[in-house]
């Protein structure tokens, strides 16, 4: 875990708003904590809790997508019989989860 400080001036919080959205766009967020300080104008002070994402990593989705066919060069009767214990399995995970 690592945090980053903000202050962001309330009557021109705009010149600040664009760097804060994009540090949260690409960070991990854990934990925000904002308060308000009284001072002339007024200014936010924001705690943000984050994780890298690691560099490499691939997201879930991308994994998804890249997923090769496993019923590619498989005879018809095998890939039904394939996919009629993928949907057998599939239908116990949810009837009874781990």
């Amino acid at each position: 875990m690592q945090i980053k400080t903000f202050t962001l001036n309330a009557t021109n919080a705009s010149r600040c708003e664009e760097e804060i959205n994009k540090f949260l766009r690409s960070h991990r967020i854990l934990r925000v904590e904002h308060h308000f300080i009284e001072n002339d104008g007024g200014t936010w002070a924001m705690l943000i809790e984050y994780q890298d994402e690691q560099p490499n990593a691939v997201s879930p989705v991308a994994k998804r997508r890249n997923r090769k066919d496993v019923t590619e060069g498989m005879s018809e009767e095998l890939r039904l019989r394939y996919e009629t214990l993928r949907h057998i399995r599939s239908d116990l995970v949810v009837k009874y989860p781990p």
